[in-house]
């Protein structure tokens, strides 16, 4: 499905997210190219990736109850839609929208139509937040050998999907992904590739996206870099201590920059100068000790 066609699908949609989200979800499966859920079975073991997933609440004093996920994938995610007060959709399920009346003469089936609350209000942000609670209260009561899902979602069908993660999958509490900033994706947002991606990974491979396992990838490219480095200028200079101590200094002066220690900009302007006249450069001995070597004296003091 094309970016373009989903957003104008379902963008008008109302606010009874129950009708709509399977076939909301269905069509956001395609426009990410991954799997859609699979039909429920009767053996509820058998269902790691489905609409309606069966669960059994247990409250703190032993007393259960029969919950059902809106959509969830086993070592992925837990789904939660917004939707109407509980005792709107009870009304509804019972055939009793249009008999019961409110002191305003609305009645069940209007309010739960017209959902929990106008966007982006304070009842609304209430809702939502209500939602991921309820997804995060599913997590704890799916089966023991499923785990904690790194990720909920909570979505009102039409306008957002709230992302939340917990990396370290142990029950100790999820917080907004990527962060604060970016964790609710509008559909709007689904124009911009890096957001598909990003939520595409939440179905397929939702551990890659862990910050640390990235700060890991990125620690090792960067020392096997520098062992490349340091390997070929150990080949000229044959002296490793000098060529550690030189190698120490570059990052200190990097990681300067970076914090503001000496201007910005100011180090990296000066790499890039010397590579593209690495010959402008003096001889000096500041850098190597080497005499007629020719290196930029970068250091700060």
């Amino acid at each position: 499905m094309d970016v373009e066609d989903f957003i104008a699908k379902w963008a008008p949609a109302g606010g009874n997210e129950r009708a709509n989200t399977q076939l909301f979800l269905t069509d956001l499966c395609q426009l990410l190219g991954v799997e859609a859920p699979r039909p429920t079975l009767s053996d509820t073991a058998q269902n790691d990736y489905v609409f309606e997933r069966h669960v059994i609440k247990t409250e703190i004093d032993g007393a259960t109850s029969n919950g059902w996920i809106d959509c969830y994938k086993r070592g992925s995610f837990i789904l939660e839609a917004k939707q109407g007060s509980s005792a709107d959709l009870a009304a509804v399920d019972a055939g009793q929208g249009y008999s019961l009346r409110d002191f305003f003469g609305q009645t069940a089936e209007d309010r739960f139509k017209r959902g929990m609350a106008r966007r982006d209000t304070a009842a609304w942000t209430g809702a939502m937040q209500r939602a991921a609670s309820q997804a995060e209260g599913y997590a704890k009561n799916l089966p023991r050998s499923h785990g904690w899902p790194p990720f909920l979602l909570v979505s009102d069908v039409g306008y957002c999907i709230d992302v939340y993660a917990d990396f370290q999958r142990n029950g100790k509490g999820y917080a907004p992904f990527p962060d604060r900033r970016r964790y609710r994706i509008t559909l709007d947002e689904l124009r911009d590739k890096t957001v598909r991606e990003r939520l595409a990974a939440i179905w397929t491979m939702p551990m890659s996206l862990d910050p640390s396992a990235e700060a890991a990838r990125v620690t090792r490219k960067i020392a096997d870099h520098l062992a490349v480095l340091a390997q070929g200028i150990e080949a000229r200079e044959q002296d490793p201590d000098r060529v550690a101590a030189f190698l120490m200094r570059l990052l200190f002066t990097m990681f300067a920059e970076d914090t503001g220690l000496i201007p910005k900009a100011s180090f990296s302007a000066l790499l890039k100068k010397s590579a593209i006249a690495p010959n402008s450069w003096p001889p000096t001995q500041s850098a190597m000790g080497g005499d007629g070597y020719r290196w930029p004296c970068v250091w700060p003091w």
